[in-house]
């Protein structure tokens, strides 16, 4: 826990959020490769159109990115890596909700678990941006 304290006062609150967050992007990445959706899986979510190199390419450049900035940057610099954060989640809500929005309609297909996507990822990107926003407390060390 000392170890944490130390390195929350020398990266701040939202420096320290903004790696915890890069590094769990970095780990999506290396999910998506290990176990990818196909376009067979879900045809109506948006994402699984995107060859799965390029998904988790997305995942570790923009995770890995926020690594950086979180370690090297600044409270001002941070909003570079909560910008990027936010793309992916995003992109993945908005695949999900339309995937659930067709699977409403009275036609066959859509995806019946695109509510519980779309909501998952809309909670991670709101969670992103209220984040982003809160002001650093002036601390030494950043």
């Amino acid at each position: 826990m000392r170890h944490l304290a130390r390195l929350r006062d020398k990266l701040g609150r939202r420096g320290l959020v903004l790696l915890m967050f890069g590094l769990v992007w970095v780990g999506q990445g290396f999910a998506v490769r290990q176990q990818p959706y196909s376009i067979g899986d879900h045809p109506v979510l948006a994402f699984e159109y995107v060859p799965v190199a390029v998904r988790v390419a997305l995942w570790l450049v923009s995770g890995l990115f926020a690594v950086y900035v979180a370690l090297t940057g600044s409270p001002e610099r941070d909003r570079h890596g909560y910008t990027v954060l936010v793309v992916l989640p995003i992109e993945r809500s908005l695949s999900y909700a339309f995937g659930w929005v067709e699977y409403m309609l009275p036609t066959e297909g859509g995806y019946a678990g695109g509510l519980r996507g779309a909501l998952t990822w809309l909670g991670v990107t709101v969670a992103i941006m209220v984040i982003a926003g809160w002001p650093e407390p002036q601390r030494q060390g950043r």
